[in-house]
C-alpha cells in the first residue's frame, strides 16, 4: 500500500474529515486532498499527515 493510500484509509478508520486531519496535523485541506489523491503536496514536512494520524 502506498502513503498516500494509507493516508486515507488510517483517516476514515478513525471517521475524521480532512479537516479534522488537516487541523490536527497542522496542513491545509488542500494539501491532505493532494497527498490522498497521490499529487505532490508541496514544500513541508510530509511526515506531518502521518503523524496527526
Amino acid at each position: 500500500m502506498n502513503s498516500n493510500n494509507q493516508v486515507k484509509q488510517l483517516r476514515l478508520q478513525r471517521a475524521w474529515s480532512q479537516e479534522q486531519l488537516a487541523e490536527m496535523a497542522g496542513l491545509s485541506v488542500r494539501t491532505i486532498q493532494r497527498i490522498e489523491n497521490g499529487e505532490t503536496p508541496g514544500a513541508g514536512d510530509p511526515q506531518r499527515p502521518r503523524r496527526g494520524l
